[in-house]
């Protein structure tokens, strides 16, 4: 705390003297800690007489010119001259605390508890016949509360570290040590030419370190080498160590959620984890046959829902075109909690059969199994709960590992396609003559395949979608049955961001 205190010329010195002491009567039980610099006309001998606690230190200021620092503590603080703050041409002087700063902190109830128990049980009446004189007696037993104190209080060593960039080495030092000496010579032959000359220095060698640091991480990044790797991601992400779970945050599905249901659990990874993923996806990705699954458009160079969109109305409309009697239908599936009932086992499986390592594949097993997390809402966190199945989402893992869970659900027959974009799955039937067995037997067949791979079609949220241009002809639709629940019939459903309706308009 800093307060400026003016006092005009024509005061009197012991009025003057008068003020700064009743200013550090004040000052005192505030700020224990305080310093007072006094200016250059007061008489720093006098100022010592006058102020109780007061002790003088001096500090070189500038040539031949010395400033007076009084305080509470004898010689407490070191002081050294710096270089001037741009243009100024007032002195600066870096005044550091020679004496140990108490640190403040709060002592937890349970150790107040503690030692409110020490002090009930103790035997008290030991100090009733100790000694009649009242000092000696005080004494006594202020050290008794003091030892109880430092046997119930439990201690902490606090180890403080400097705050140093990586990229800071012996060059840099060396340039700012000799920066400082620079400046103490120019400040004592006035001549600051050479302060200049290697405070230039300073900032061509700062430039230079932190591009030689640069080219080095980059190095590492280069090379196959999985532990400079590792390095290197520690390095830029300040990684210390395997946090012992993951963060869960619910994110609502809907502007105003009226139930669980409504909210999206999101994992809350760290930078590392999620560089550490993108590689592995990318692994993964350069490893697959470009024919694998080809109707499934998500996370495929080159592909998007526009391809997914496109693909589903042009094999439609060519199968309009081919003549009378005919018309498609489309189910819109919905899967119940699609991430969350995946089994690590059952994946794994299916990464040795399309040709991954089994390294990768044990890794991906890892990955997904004994997986501790907790829920956090607001400033409540859940308590730890272990999990074996399914991928988290807001990982970037997650999506592609879904899509290789799903590359065996295709169609049966050739009046039946299944077009994917991650969980987005819809069957396309092309009826001829009324013939809707292998649209029907293609559910049973969806169905089936959830159930062998632990995965829920949601019946009350799949819609059923006919497309049927002939205006003459009167048709008795099948219904479609999921669960042994029928499908709901729609006119129109939005699929990817787009309306498709009954005449695809």
């Amino acid at each position: 705390m800093g307060m400026v205190t003016w006092m005009h010329p024509g005061l009197l010195l012991q009025m003057a003297f008068d003020k700064v002491k009743a200013y550090e009567t004040w000052l005192n039980p505030v700020v224990p800690d305080h310093t007072i610099q006094p200016a250059k006309f007061f008489s720093v001998h006098r100022m010592d007489r006058t102020l109780e606690t007061g002790k003088s230190c001096t500090s070189p200021a500038s040539p031949g010119v010395k400033r007076h620092w009084t305080t509470t503590i004898k010689d407490g603080y070191k002081t050294q001259s710096r270089p001037l703050f741009g243009k100024s041409d007032h002195a600066t002087i870096s005044l550091m605390p020679k004496y140990k700063q108490r640190l403040k902190q709060e002592v937890p109830a349970q150790l107040v508890a503690a030692l409110q128990v020490a002090i009930d049980d103790a035997d008290w009446d030991m100090f009733q016949h100790s000694s009649d004189d009242i000092n000696m007696f005080m004494e006594a037993v202020v050290g008794f509360i003091g030892k109880l104190a430092d046997d119930t209080v439990q201690k902490t060593i606090i180890r403080m570290f400097p705050n140093q960039k990586l990229w800071v080495d012996k060059t840099i030092c060396d340039a700012l040590r000799s920066c400082d000496a620079a400046y103490n010579v120019g400040l004592a032959s006035g001549d600051m030419d050479s302060y200049k000359a290697v405070s230039y220095n300073v900032r061509k060698v700062v430039k230079e370190t932190k591009q030689r640091y640069g080219r080095k991480q980059e190095s590492h990044l280069q090379q196959s080498d999985s532990r400079s790797l590792w390095q290197v991601l520690r390095t830029i992400t300040d990684y210390k160590a395997p946090t012992s779970e993951s963060i869960i945050v619910p994110v609502p599905k809907k502007t105003h959620p009226a139930s669980l249901n409504n909210y999206r659990p999101v994992a809350l990874t760290s930078v590392a984890m999620k560089c550490l993923e993108q590689l592995v996806r990318d692994f993964i990705i350069s490893s697959l046959p470009d024919t694998l699954d080809p109707l499934q458009f998500a996370y495929r160079p080159n592909h998007s829902t526009d391809d997914a969109i496109s693909h589903l109305l042009h094999t439609s409309l060519t199968h309009l075109d081919t003549g009378k009697g005919i018309y498609v239908k489309m189910l819109f599936s919905d899967y119940s909690s699609v991430f969350n009932t995946i089994i690590p086992s059952t994946l794994t499986t299916k990464l040795e059969h399309l040709g991954l390592s089994p390294s990768l594949c044990q890794w991906t097993s890892n990955f997904l199994t004994g997986r501790p997390q907790a829920v956090k809402m607001g400033r409540h966190v859940s308590a730890s709960l272990t999990l074996s199945t399914g991928a988290p989402q807001g990982c970037v893992l997650s999506p592609l590992l879904y899509s290789l869970y799903t590359y065996d659900c295709v169609a049966t027959t050739n009046s039946t396609t299944i077009i994917k974009f991650a969980d987005d799955t819809v069957v396309v039937g092309l009826i001829s003559d009324n013939n809707e067995m292998a649209y029907l037997e293609d559910i049973r067949n969806l169905e089936n395949w959830c159930q062998r791979n632990n995965l829920l079609l949601n019946v009350s949220k799949t819609e059923e979608l006919i497309v049927d241009f002939s205006t003459k002809q009167e048709r008795n639709y099948q219904t479609s049955m999921i669960n042994k629940s029928p499908v709901k019939r729609v006119d129109s459903f939005r699929y990817l961001g787009v309306h498709i309706t009954q005449d695809l308009s």
